[in-house]
């Protein structure tokens, strides 16, 4: 039986059910495929979710995404601080199969084709074969990200650059990691004030970023580690004391991401990393997801931890020429 695919509000009968279904059996599973993540986004952004959901015989993948309306349009684009689509499915095509031209990628291909006037997909990195993309004559880009192996965090440790290892050992009992929701404001602000220091602008307002971060650790789907300097006394960290490095960490073990995070200049970051491996290790996690290495300066900082390099795909199609013009005019303009 070939795959059908239709559109659908969180609204519609049986749909959030059918979705929670879905993801539970995913064989692709990122935190930002789950309803809360992306109904948290849509609160923050203003945007309606919507659930493309492909059928044979019974469910087997689908997309959450916000649609975006202007002049009639109808499209998806990538959102702030969302590094992967949220794409649910119970198979990854094989190559034969690809062949075939019948899985679920086109039937997913075909209906955005229909109902979107653009369409920005992310593929989380179990997708490594697009050529349904391409031979659906969609645009194809290569990215990339690093990911940690925290499973034996002394063994972690000892793979990082000399520098970085030097430092670490040097400074490591002058801060103290902390897990706790009371720096979330600290995080979201060193994130964000890390952009102003690069001369980027970041893709969502301090409003709208510290909104998400909030929802998320409400859900018990984020967790807020810092470390805090303590120059090598007692430890114990003084109630209201600011940290000097942060991360909002997302996903359900044994996968792990670096979501949100930021630190003053200095070794904080170094230090987080590599206490945090332990931790991370500790609660069953075996992978850490930077969520990019696509940012040079950004890159160079986090390949001082013998990282795997990953490729993943940014997947876009838009319907005709005079619209492509529109969308790089409109990108153009938010840079």
């Amino acid at each position: 039986m070939s795959p059908t695919a239709s559109i659908f509000s969180l609204e519609d009968p049986g749909i959030r059910e059918r979705w929670e279904s879905l993801h539970k059996d995913s064989v692709i599973r990122t935190p930002f495929a789950t309803l809360g993540y992306v109904e948290d986004l849509s609160n923050v952004l203003h945007l309606p979710v919507k659930a493309a959901i492909v059928t044979a015989k019974e469910d087997v993948a689908g997309l959450l995404f916000l649609e975006e309306r202007k002049s009639g349009m109808k499209y998806n684009s990538p959102q702030g601080f969302t590094p992967f689509s949220g794409l649910a499915a119970k198979n990854i095509p094989t190559g034969a199969e690809i062949h075939s031209r019948d899985t679920w990628y086109e039937s997913l291909i075909q209906l955005l084709h229909g109902q979107l006037s653009k369409t920005d997909l992310v593929l989380p990195p179990n997708i490594q074969d697009v050529r349904s993309f391409q031979w659906a004559s969609w645009q194809v880009s290569p990215l990339y990200t690093f990911k940690l192996d925290v499973s034996d965090p002394d063994r972690f440790l000892s793979g990082w650059s000399e520098g970085a290892h030097r430092l670490y050992a040097k400074m490591k009992d002058q801060y103290e990691l902390t897990c706790s929701s009371d720096h979330e404001h600290h995080i979201v602000q060193m994130c964000l004030e890390a952009y102003e220091r690069s001369n980027r602008t970041p893709p969502l307002t301090s409003d709208q970023l510290e909104g998400l971060v909030l929802r998320q650790i409400r859900r018990g789907q984020g967790v807020c580690y810092t470390v805090h300097q303590t120059n090598g006394t007692a430890p114990g960290t003084k109630p209201g004391a600011a940290p000097s490095a942060g991360v909002v960490v997302l996903g359900e073990a044994p996968d792990a991401y670096y979501w949100v995070a930021g630190s003053i200049p200095g070794p904080a970051m170094t230090i987080l990393l590599g206490k945090l491996s332990y931790e991370l290790s500790k609660r069953g996690y075996k992978t850490f997801d930077l969520v990019g290495a696509n940012t040079p300066s950004i890159a160079e900082f986090k390949r001082r931890f013998n990282p795997v390099l990953t490729t993943y795909f940014h997947v876009r199609h838009v319907r005709n020429r005079l619209l492509r013009i529109f969308f790089s005019l409109k990108e153009a303009n938010r840079l």
